[in-house]
């Protein structure tokens, strides 16, 4: 098979079989998972410092203190979202490219269906998911008959080309 072909074939299977979530705004899944995963870390550790002021102290240094966590929690939230857009932005051009492949492979349809029905998020694919992120419909299918199983054909079938390569231990 020459190389155009199977790369088409790629995509085209991948538009078919693993759609993944829609990129939001041009983001990227990998990018928004991670700043996803951040972000509710750095809201639920600033919530828990404020509830743990002592409520014996000042009412002027509980203020403070709030105000303390409030902002930095804020100036925390701001860069995670500064990583989340150089993050998405290494991918853009590659993200356009793929897009108008599948536009073109699809004869249009992709720009009639919904957008998660045809959209193969780049990120996800060079980061080491080609079915899709966690959330996608394929992972969790696979995840809902494993159920939990961490023994290694359970392995081999989460991520085979990791496994036969040598790169995790299986």
């Amino acid at each position: 098979m020459r190389p155009m072909f199977r790369t088409v074939a790629v995509l085209i299977v991948g538009c078919l079989a693993a759609p993944t979530i829609s990129l939001a705004a041009g983001g990227a899944g990998v990018c928004n998972r991670a700043a996803d995963e951040i972000s509710a870390k750095v809201t639920s550790d600033a919530d828990a410092w404020i509830a743990a002021i002592d409520p014996s102290l000042p009412q002027d240094e509980k203020d403070a203190l709030k105000l303390l966590f409030s902002r930095n929690k804020q100036r925390t939230l701001a860069a995670v979202d500064k990583q989340k857009t150089q993050c998405t932005a290494q991918f853009k051009s590659l993200q356009d490219m793929t897009d108008a492949v599948v536009v073109i492979y699809t004869g249009g349809l992709s720009k009639i269906l919904a957008t998660r029905m045809t959209h193969i998020d780049v990120s996800e694919l060079l980061k080491g998911y080609p079915l899709g992120g966690p959330n996608a419909l394929v992972p969790k299918f696979r995840e809902s008959i494993l159920k939990g199983d961490r023994g290694t054909g359970a392995n081999i079938l989460r991520d085979p080309w990791k496994c036969l390569t040598f790169q995790r231990k299986c």
